[in-house]
């Protein structure tokens, strides 16, 4: 009952801030390699993040961030100069997983920025929907067996642990006989594989800042919205007024890199529905 109200709070209030600290289980680190410009070489970029397991969910976040923001919050309190904090901050990977998500094992609570702004909203899980297979495959010293699933308009290859009965995985994914190893997109777009997984003796807080609650419908929506005119977006968001200077020719090449970021717009959920 002591999770179900934790994650009642969660979904059903403006602010989340528990003080509560909840034993870790399992610690899993993924590496998260993705494709922003599909029609580019060598577009991919890669981030890692944690999965952490309790008794009865599971929180997933991004290292890189976390990393990005202790170091960003370190050198503030020592009094840097804004320029001081943008040359340190070119020196280390600040992560742009701007996104974490909670997993009760019935539903998702995902927070997520947005541009300036903090969100979250519930989702479902994929359980029920994976196909698997008998192929087996040693990966990073796991015996692994194969799945597939069709989720939100990717369809995804995995490999989950025969020897980790854990239903987790990184990202939304969930529902298989084991820990999830690797998952890749068949496109090849969006790839994650464990990099480490250990038993942990550590705890996880469950605090979030204030959000606002929102549907991934809308999220969808807003990320198009950015590609297809970010600066627009970005002055809708601040109140601020943005304006290109330079020449006439600077313009234009501005102009021809929002055109082509939209056309090539790659986000790893194309629809709504599983």
């Amino acid at each position: 009952m002591k999770y179900l109200l934790f994650f009642f709070t969660i979904i059903h209030t403006r602010l989340l801030f528990s003080q509560d600290l909840y034993p870790v289980i399992y610690s899993c680190k993924y590496k998260s390699t993705f494709c922003k410009y599909p029609a580019q070489e060598k577009s991919n970029e890669s981030e890692l993040f944690n999965l952490k397991i309790t008794a009865a969910f599971s929180k997933y976040f991004s290292e890189d961030k976390r990393v990005g923001d202790s170091i960003l919050n370190e050198n503030m309190k020592n009094g840097l100069s804004l320029k001081d904090r943008i040359a340190n901050s070119k020196k280390y990977k600040s992560g742009k997983g701007g996104i974490t998500i909670y997993n009760d094992n019935e539903h998702l609570a995902v927070f997520e920025t947005v541009l300036i702004n903090s969100y979250y909203y519930k989702d479902s899980l994929p359980a029920g929907k994976w196909m698997i297979f008998a192929d087996t495959s040693l990966i990073n010293n796991l015996r692994c067996q194969k799945a597939s699933i069709n989720f939100r308009g990717r369809s995804y290859i995995a490999w989950f642990a025969l020897d980790i009965p854990l239903s987790y995985g990184p990202w939304k994914f969930y529902g298989l006989p084991g820990l999830i190893v690797k998952i890749s997109d068949t496109k090849g777009h969006y790839s994650f594989e464990l990099i480490n997984f250990s038993k942990a003796d550590d705890t996880l807080s469950v605090q979030e800042n204030a959000c606002i609650k929102t549907g991934l419908k809308k999220i969808m929506e807003l990320k198009k919205k950015i590609a297809e005119d970010p600066f627009r977006q970005f002055e809708m968001a601040t109140g601020a007024s943005v304006k290109i200077v330079g020449d006439e020719q600077k313009k234009l090449e501005f102009d021809k890199f929002v055109k082509k970021s939209a056309e090539e717009y790659n986000p790893i959920e194309l629809t709504i529905e599983d």
